[in-house]
């Protein structure tokens, strides 16, 4: 029969009829054979493999079981030494917060007693745990539980085991903040003759050289963490019967979900199958563990048949076990064997029904293919017309498409000349279209040399076959001479033999946008380099960007900073009435400047010169704020320096006479307003002279620091102690109800000034001379005639002997002469 285009489709359906039947024949042959050998092999497996699936079932649930153990068990640690960081840390929050809040306006003794009764008695983990505090040199501070021990110096008290424990706390407070632990044995509540482990978390505190800390007994914080496991495990089920036991090592049982009415039995009361079989999982458990058939009673009072996985936990001395019945094995083995057996019963029926209906599908499949192909033939002539329509339809849309991109196209060949290009590509070189296409015009030309290398090289990948396409971004030199950067698409097409034919490029005009990202560049790195911190903010607060001197200044890291409120940076030190005449400032002139007291990271506190101005956008709308400011710490110490040295003496430190001259016309005003006397004391050294030299300078000036410290201390808060030059100092007393008041703090100024100095193997001693006046007078009087009053008496008090005090005499009129007189010594002070 000849093939044509009507013939063809029926010998097609023919051949393929044959082949489907014997193929189909063939292949039901064999899988009838293959399925009755696999059948008898997959019986004689099947109870192997569903006991070794139960005992990796068991395998499984109890690696499970003992996987939590050691992760709840090595957690102890853990939970613990977070809890204690967690105390302390709110204790240091308390010890700082009435640090700061008293530290400037009472003494340090003061600010201790007040930190320690604050931390008394504060009591957690059930009355266990409570705060502690020593020194760094092994002094009991704070000591709840033994307060009779505070006070007292213990460097090298030991535990039952000879550790160290102050000395370990003391090193451990010197570890960064969150490492200072240490491990020691102390005595429980409970049991407070008998020490118990115990781990402590303390922190420095450099103010006063202290350590603070709390810790807590390890012991209660395990037996928390055992039983959170027994917990968990009492919960576990799988199978139908399958539980997990645990026991101690004395044979109790701690948990068992099976049988909860024997749990914390010793095992020497136990029934006797019960007591029998957990003597034999233990016995197990000791030689290294494994499976165990054992036999036990079950709820119906018949023995029952067990298989258990058995292993010991040696930290806590459990013996884990994960056991299941043999009945549940031996139901899922016989339910396997059946349908084994069911599907044995019909091998063929399963391989000649899929065979006879593949048969059919053959069949209806290959006359359906000879239909379907007829057409095909008739179609495809069709569709060979259409296809030549097509193409024309688009080459004009690919006409219209090229001439009217709204980028530059371009066909160019391999050698670099233009075949074809747009109007907008002409437009984009400044050339008209005639003087590129009628000569060898190549993109090379108008291509800036410092660029063409990239673009050649780009292209020689193409060629090679490396690539299919590139972009880049490239020059071109205008005809006029301008420069235009462009964004440059370029895709080679190639021939049907796969030899390379023409590019096609498209390019896009970029120069807006280079100059633009130059710009911002520009922007970038002046933000970057500044040597002025930089902050940039929403108006919400939210930080959004800060750059590398405010990391150098601050301390906080970029990450740090982004999406927290510039608060982060508050000292506390500016009350809020300063923040909100700032801030009327910004809304009122868009920027403000000013000095502010911020506080770094570390905690540290500065100074810092800051400008905060509003950015608005090209309609005026209000963007965000810039935070500009440098930290000028180092100005403001200087500052305090001179202001020191302006007010201060250098030798002693005491007040100098331009800021006695302002305390006491303070004084003499307060005095009027409460109506009370001050007095006014001036001293002059007995003595110095010969000590001065006798011994030399350094001799005099320690003579006259040790005088002036000594001085000092006699004096009560309030009271002034300045130093005018050489051996003079003038003392201003305040609050006085009476001149007899001062009687006793004259008297201990005589006798602090004639202490005794050891230096150079020398006592050297000094006596001083007083003279001393008071105001308000009967009449009006001003500083610096009170001030020639007390110098006065001072030297009448030279003139009797030295070493004694001697009051101003306004005159035998005057109301204040009694008390005056009343103010000699009844004897000489002198040595």
């Amino acid at each position: 029969m000849a093939a044509n285009e009507h013939s063809l489709p029926r010998l097609h359906l023919i051949g393929t009829l044959t082949i489907v039947m014997m193929l189909t024949v063939a292949l039901g042959g064999y899988f009838s054979w293959r399925s009755a050998q696999e059948h008898q092999a997959s019986i004689e497996r099947v109870a192997q493999v569903l006991r070794a699936q139960q005992q990796e079932r068991l395998q499984r649930e109890l690696d499970s079981a003992i996987s939590f153990l050691e992760f709840t068990r090595q957690r102890t640690d853990t939970v613990l030494r977070a809890s204690l960081r967690e105390q302390v840390d709110v204790a240091m929050q308390m010890v700082q917060a009435i640090h700061a809040r008293e530290s400037l306006r009472r003494p340090p003794e003061v600010v201790k007693r007040l930190i320690i009764e604050a931390l008394r008695p504060v009591r957690f983990y059930q009355g266990r745990g409570y705060y502690f505090i020593d020194d760094m040199q092994g002094r009991f501070i704070l000591l709840p539980t033994a307060p009779q021990l505070e006070g007292r110096l213990l460097p090298d008290n030991q535990d039952d085991r000879g550790h160290l424990i102050m000395r370990g706390l003391v090193e451990a407070a010197r570890l960064p903040d969150g490492q200072g632990f240490s491990s020691y044995r102390w005595y429980p509540p409970d049991k407070p003759n008998e020490m118990a482990d115990k781990l402590a978390y303390v922190r420095y505190f450099a103010p006063f050289d202290w350590l603070i800390g709390a810790g807590d007994y390890t012991a209660p914080w395990e037996q928390q963490q055992q039983q959170a496991v027994l917990e968990r495990l009492r919960a576990v089920r799988f199978g139908q019967s399958g539980v997990i036991t645990v026991a101690d090592h004395d044979g109790r049982l701690l948990m068992s979900s099976g049988r909860p009415d024997l749990q914390g039995i010793p095992m020497q009361t136990l029934p006797a199958p019960e007591a029998q079989a957990l003597q034999q999982l233990l016995n197990k458990a000791r030689e290294g563990g494994g499976f165990v058939r054992y036999q036990r009673t079950g709820d119906d009072g018949q023995p029952l048949a067990k298989t258990a996985l058995v292993r010991r936990v040696a930290p806590w001395g459990w013996t884990v076990m994960a056991t299941i019945t043999d009945n549940e094995l031996e139901d899922t083995l016989q339910r396997e064997l059946a349908l084994r057996q069911l599907s044995g019963r019909l091998p063929w029926l399963s391989v000649l029904v899929p065979l006879a209906l593949a048969l059919a599908l053959g069949l209806v499949a290959s006359w359906a293919f000879s239909r379907w192909s007829g057409q095909l033939f008739a179609s495809y002539h069709r569709r060979l017309r259409s296809q030549t329509e097509l193409l024309a339809q688009r080459e004009a849309l690919f006409r219209a498409f090229f001439d009217n991109a709204a980028v530059g196209m371009a066909q160019v060949a391999p050698d670099g000349r233009f075949l074809q290009i747009n109007q907008r590509f002409c437009d984009l070189l400044g050339y008209a279209r005639d003087a590129i296409l009628p000569g060898p015009f190549t993109f090379q030309q108008v291509t800036l040399p410092e660029d063409a290398n990239v673009d050649m090289a780009q292209m020689q990948r193409l060629l090679r076959g490396e690539a299919t396409s590139y972009q880049l971004e490239k020059r071109y030199l205008r005809q006029d001479g301008h420069i235009v950067w462009v964004a440059l698409a370029v895709t080679l097409v190639r021939q049907p033999d796969g030899s390379p034919d023409y590019f096609v490029s498209a390019a896009i005009d970029i120069t807006e946008r280079r100059e633009a990202q130059a710009r911002l560049q520009l922007a970038a790195n002046v933000f970057t380099h500044a040597r002025e911190a930089i902050m940039i903010t929403e108006l919400d607060g939210r930080i959004i960007d800060v750059n590398a001197s405010f990391e150098r200044i601050t301390g906080y890291t970029r990450a740090d900073a982004l999406g927290q409120n510039p608060r982060l940076l508050k000292s506390g030190q500016q009350s809020d009435v300063f923040y909100a005449e700032m801030w009327r400032s910004i809304e009122e002139k868009d920027h403000w400047v000013g000095e502010t007291w911020d506080r770094r990271k570390n905690g540290e506190v500065y100074a810092a010169l800051q400008t905060i101005s509003l950015v608005r956008d090209a309609a005026g709308q209000p963007r965000h704020y810039v935070s500009l400011f440098s930290d000028i710490t180092a100005i403001k110490a200087h500052e305090h320096e001179l202001e020191h040295i302006a007010y201060f003496d250098a030798l002693t430190g005491l007040p100098n006479r331009v800021l006695l001259a302002d305390r006491l016309a303070q004084a003499m005003l307060q005095a009027q307003r409460r109506d009370q006397l001050l007095a006014l004391v001036y001293l002059d050294l007995d003595g110095f002279k010969s000590i001065n030299d006798q011994f030399g300078h350094e001799a005099g000036d320690r003579v006259l620091i040790w005088v002036a410290s000594r001085m000092k201390e006699t004096l009560r808060e309030g009271d002034t102690l300045a130093r005018l030059g050489g051996d003079e100092f003038v003392a201003v007393l305040v609050d006085l109800p009476d001149t007899a008041t001062c009687q006793p703090l004259l008297a201990r100024l005589l006798a602090a000034a004639a202490e005794p100095l050891a230096f150079a193997g020398h006592s050297l001693r000094v006596s001083a001379s007083l003279g001393v006046t008071f105001f308000p007078q009967a009449e009006a009087i001003d500083a610096d005639q009170l001030q020639r009053q007390a110098d006065q008496a001072m030297y009448q008090a030279k003139l009797a002997g030295k070493n004694r005090l001697q009051a101003f005499d306004p005159g035998p009129d005057r109301s204040a002469s009694g008390d005056v007189k009343r103010l000699a010594p009844s004897r000489s002070l002198a040595d």
